[in-house]
């Protein structure tokens, strides 16, 4: 595909413990679940002049493709992790989770009250909810910024035990209107909103789809992130925070769907935040 072409800067399967990264990988595929990576990478780092007409955020970024399922599908929290770490081992800036935790129960889940599924947080899932905690504390401290898909079944966020920290980017969806989309996870813990809805990109096969999802918004604000961090290198986290925050539209501060521009004006500021 001509978006991701020549950028990848290191290929790994963590499934297969080798870098042949394969899209096409596993029997219960259809072209649109094959496409998932393909379609997150051209959104965060495809090139232009690419004679498509599009590109993604940060066309100058390099991509790491890490691929985690293997061909049963299965992909566990110990592939995340060991995948994440071999993101930061070689020299990623930037680390985009357009995954989460899947419930067998998501419709009971979502058809619960917001009061329900706020207990249903603080009481399920407490201990692996601080491992993701301490694991995204240790990235950060490392430099690297992670960002995360919020979850497309409609429920609170922080259900999700991966999404219980504030040391990540929560990247929930917007719809064509701009409003939130209807299947996007949502609450306090989600900090930025993207579009995420009809989304077009890379397919396999040289084809452009349009997908749906906070798989979509995640690496728009992935790319967002490497084009901030182009204009100031030493960023960290919460300077990068303040910036996707300062980029809300007046008035409309509740939606919290991220402007590029707005961003980028508020690292270009001389005066540094709080000052």
């Amino acid at each position: 595909m001509k978006l991701i072409e020549g950028k990848q800067t290191g290929n790994w399967d963590v499934a297969g413990f080798d870098d042949e990264v394969s899209v096409a990988q596993g029997f219960w595929m259809d072209d649109e679940s094959a496409s998932h990576g393909t379609h997150v990478a051209s959104l965060a780092a495809g090139t232009f002049n690419n004679g498509i007409g599009f590109g993604g955020l940060a066309p100058d970024a390099g991509l790491m493709l890490i691929q985690l399922m293997d061909e049963e599908a299965v992909m566990s929290t110990s592939r995340i992790v060991d995948a994440m770490f071999y993101a930061m081992n070689q020299g990623a800036d930037i680390i985009n989770l357009s995954l989460g935790s899947q419930f067998a129960h998501a419709e009971w889940l979502a058809a619960l009250s917001l009061e329900e599924q706020a207990i249903f947080a603080e009481e399920y899932y407490v201990q692996e909810g601080k491992m993701w905690d301490e694991l995204f504390h240790l990235f950060q401290d490392e430099g690297v910024i992670v960002v995360q898909a919020a979850g497309n079944d409609g429920y609170l966020a922080v259900i999700d035990p991966m999404k219980r920290t504030d040391a990540s980017i929560i990247v929930g969806a917007t719809g064509e209107e701009g409003d939130w989309a209807f299947f996007s996870n949502f609450g306090e813990v989600v900090d930025v909103h993207a579009p995420g809805d009809l989304i077009a990109g890379a397919g396999v096969d040289g084809k452009i789809i349009k997908m749906s999802g906070t798989s979509m918004a995640a690496p728009l604000v992935s790319g967002l992130v490497a084009a901030l961090l182009s204009l100031e290198p030493e960023a960290d986290l919460p300077r990068i925070k303040d910036a996707l925050l300062a980029s809300f539209e007046t008035g409309k501060e509740q939606l919290k769907c991220v402007h590029a521009g707005r961003a980028a004006e508020y690292l270009l500021q001389k005066d540094e935040p709080n000052a």
